[in-house]
């Protein structure tokens, strides 16, 4: 989770990152990730516990991007 969170960082300093990404984790250490992901301050960077709602948080914004 802190690598994804690097890489967007790293991503939106660059003006690169083009559309939002949706995470959902599951297994070992998912919750600790979840909580990592909770404290990204990107506006581009979303989690969900659960894939259906990742899935619903993707089509939602995949709306607005257009």
């Amino acid at each position: 989770a802190t690598g994804l969170i690097e890489a967007v960082d790293e991503l939106e300093k660059k003006g690169d990152l083009k559309v939002p990404i949706v995470v959902t984790l599951h297994g070992r250490n998912a919750k600790e990730g979840l909580e990592v992901l909770a404290g990204s301050k990107s506006p581009n960077l979303y989690h969900e516990s659960e894939v259906e709602d990742a899935v619903r948080k993707a089509i939602e914004l995949g709306g607005k991007s257009k």
